[in-house]
């Protein structure tokens, strides 16, 4: 029971995400842009609070800011969670919950980029914001897939010395 409830907890917060970054891709470039820039302030002032430096506030800066909150960040959290998701499904291959995960990682990457923002005004798609996207998606989820198959290989390998 406690298992099913961590399950569907992690669900509504991968679905949540999901929906919340088809929201912000659907937004209108002016919008986009003016988001962006409200999170770009809150670093910059963060920043110089933090490290007691000027920051220049330029569209260079708001540019690197958005690529790396709104898209890396994002995904390597939606990352995360659907890692966290699929992982659970213990009925499952270990191999094909992977292979899930990354497909739709993958997925989610090209339609949020070229489905969603073709639909939004003043907006255009990019074949690098996707790689930024699928980068952030395989973050952290590319490093826990390859401890989880580290561990699979290591229990069948010593499962098989025990039966021999």
């Amino acid at each position: 029971m406690k298992k099913r409830f961590v399950h569907i907890v992690v669900g509504i917060i991968y679905i949540a995400l999901i929906g919340m970054f088809s929201y912000l891709s659907l937004q209108s470039g002016e919008s986009s842009v003016q988001s962006s820039n409200t999170v770009g302030e809150i670093i910059a002032d963060l920043g110089e609070e933090v490290f007691n430096v000027e920051i220049e506030r330029n569209d260079h800066f708001f540019a690197l800011t958005r690529k790396i909150v709104g898209h890396y960040l994002f995904f390597v959290t939606i990352g995360s969670f659907s890692f966290l998701f699929y992982f659970l499904f213990k009925k499952l291959n270990l191999y094909i919950r992977i292979l899930i995960h990354f497909v739709t990682g993958l997925s989610f990457a090209f339609i949020s980029e070229f489905l969603f923002q073709y639909i939004a005004s003043g907006r255009c798609a990019s074949i690098s914001d996707v790689g930024i996207d699928f980068l952030g998606f395989v973050t952290l989820s590319g490093i826990a897939t390859f401890i989880v198959i580290f561990i699979d290989q290591r229990r069948k390998k010593y499962a098989k010395s025990f039966i021999n």
